[in-house]
């Protein structure tokens, strides 16, 4: 079999925090049932862990600790520039509707068995 692109990605569920002492709003499912939705529609498929993922992060700029909970998602693909550029593009429409700074999303090459 051809080489794969592996695309894994972290949705969040929760929005970011305007005010630290003001507990955070969740982000309405409907979003990430959608962002789902949209890779199944292109690609056939999307793997899902069963539970969500818990991170820890600095702000390099302010030095706050951010605390996120998020849905681990993973799909492979074709190994194509064209879907590189989608999951590009895929990531600009994450960080606007789920009005994000960042969204993590990683891609590496694997060889299915």
């Amino acid at each position: 079999m051809p080489p794969k692109y592996k695309i894994e990605f972290f949705l969040p569920t929760l929005y970011n925090e305007e005010d630290l002492d003001i507990p955070r709003k969740p982000i309405e499912a409907r979003k990430s049932r959608k962002a789902i939705a949209m890779i199944v529609a292109k690609f056939k498929g999307i793997s899902r862990y069963p539970a969500t993922m818990e991170g820890t992060w600095i702000d390099e700029n302010s030095n706050i600790k951010h605390f996120d909970n998020c849905l681990h998602l993973e799909v492979c693909v074709d190994k194509e520039d064209s879907n590189l550029e989608f999951f590009e593009e895929f990531k600009k429409y994450l960080l606007k509707e789920f009005e994000q700074e960042d969204i993590y999303m990683i891609c590496w090459e694997v060889n299915m068995i």
